[in-house]
């Protein structure tokens, strides 16, 4: 009879040893899960460096031709490029420095005809446009971990010129050329809004397609000579406003470190 709690202690440890064993077993398959998700998680940097470069649409009245609108930039399809350092919180949350640029083509502008000089052609050169932003950039993850929707709005100041140009008029049936030089336009307010589908290599590299949309409205003034009689010369100034809007379609690399 005195046998009989030996038997049982020993049920006990049977038991609790058994439990012990199912629980690890249980465990194990979660614990090997782990190292393999975290070994396909990117590592983190705090810095990353971009360059893009591509098509730039111009839109609005950045696009218009009509010749009797004076905020038509009668721009074509051009190119631009964009340099960016983001300084990264986190995986997620970054702040983004951007300098970028682009040039438009202007094509011959034709107006309508004048009764004194008849029709005159323009000849244009491009446009060019330089811009400084800042502001903040979203890495939102996609089904792959190494895919990822990148979101930003930036803002900043943009720097162009009215385009120089050669108006060729006729007077008395000769051609005569007059150049007309490029006016600086005042630094003014810029923006930019876009996205990219950004692929992160297994090591710091990764691959950016972007689409982002910049727009602007620069002034200027220009000087418009006046004659008012045969000898006496007089001189008006005029503030103008260009609407600057253009898509940048582009593509480019960069690196984490």
């Amino acid at each position: 009879m005195k046998k009989q709690p030996l038997y049982v202690l020993a049920l006990l440890a049977i038991l609790q040893t058994t439990q012990v064993r199912a629980q690890t077993q249980t465990q194990l398959p979660e614990a090997q899960t782990q190292p393999a998700a975290a070994a396909r998680q990117p590592a983190f940097h705090r810095w990353s460096v971009s360059l893009q470069a591509g098509p730039s649409l111009p839109v609005g009245k950045f696009a218009s031709g009509n010749p009797t609108s004076d905020e038509a930039g009668h721009a074509h399809v051009g190119v631009g490029a964009e340099l960016a350092l983001t300084r990264w919180f986190n995986r997620r949350v970054g702040l983004t420095f951007a300098a970028a640029g682009q040039q438009n083509a202007i094509g011959a502008v034709t107006p309508p005809p004048n009764p004194v000089t008849g029709t005159v052609f323009t000849r244009n050169d491009p446009w060019k446009v330089g811009r400084l932003l800042a502001g903040a950039t979203l890495d939102l993850p996609l089904s792959s971990p190494r895919l990822s929707l990148v979101v930003r709005a930036l803002a900043g100041v943009i720097k162009t010129t009215s385009p120089a140009n050669t108006l060729r008029l006729y007077v008395s049936g000769n051609p005569l050329d007059v150049k007309i030089a490029a006016v600086p336009f005042s630094w003014a307010f810029a923006y930019e809004a876009g996205a990219s589908l950004k692929w992160q290599s297994p090591g710091r590299l990764f691959l950016l397609a972007d689409a982002a949309y910049g727009g602007a409205k620069p002034n200027f003034y220009k000087e418009y000579p006046i004659m008012v009689d045969p000898v006496t010369r007089s001189v008006i100034t005029v503030q103008h406003k260009q609407p600057i809007g253009a898509m940048q379609i582009s593509a480019g690399a960069g690196i984490s470190f």
